[in-house]
């Protein structure tokens, strides 16, 4: 009777748990939280952020390359992924001293549509390069970015790729 007690709790404790372990990929690591609505895996040989609510790692304290993932719940009307991308390259060319867009594709993050969109921005006088997919899940926007100086946005892409190729929603 004891034996079976064990077991019975044991496998309600596997069970009411209720969540997947996920497995993280070889020569990556976690770089989002379990509270967040996706995995994000990051190369080992980067640096997990965990100083801010977002999901985020950087390259090197040298190389400031990073990615993050945000998440943006619209209001109202529903929107579109290109609606959503309108209404970013607006605020992008308020803000910021110059906003080049590079080009755009349709790509998947997550197994998801997205929309990919790779453009340049001048900050207070310095350039920076950024790509950003953007998909739809449950009602949300995900918005992942990478940011990197010009000279090095090349040099991590593939790095990057291999992110975002290991992206997935929970």
């Amino acid at each position: 009777m004891k034996k079976v007690l064990i077991l019975v709790l044991t496998l309600l404790m596997l069970v009411g748990c209720g969540k997947q372990t996920e497995e993280i990929p070889e020569n990556m690591q976690l770089a989002s939280r379990g509270d967040v609505a996706y995995c994000l895996y990051v190369p080992k040989t980067w640096n997990v952020n965990t100083d801010s609510g977002v999901s985020s790692a950087y390259y090197s304290s040298s190389d400031s390359a990073n990615v993050s993932v945000m998440s943006y719940m619209p209001e109202g009307e529903s929107m579109s992924i290109d609606d959503y991308w309108k209404l970013t390259e607006e605020s992008y060319t308020a803000s910021f001293d110059a906003y080049t867009l590079e080009s755009t594709e349709t790509t998947l993050l997550g197994g998801r549509k997205a929309g990919k969109y790779t453009f340049a921005l001048t900050v207070g006088g310095e350039e920076v390069r950024m790509m950003q997919i953007i998909a739809a899940y449950n009602q949300m926007f995900y918005i992942f970015t990478y940011t990197a100086a010009p000279e090095n946005f090349e040099r991590h892409l593939e790095e990057v790729q291999t992110i975002v190729d290991n992206f997935s929603f929970r």
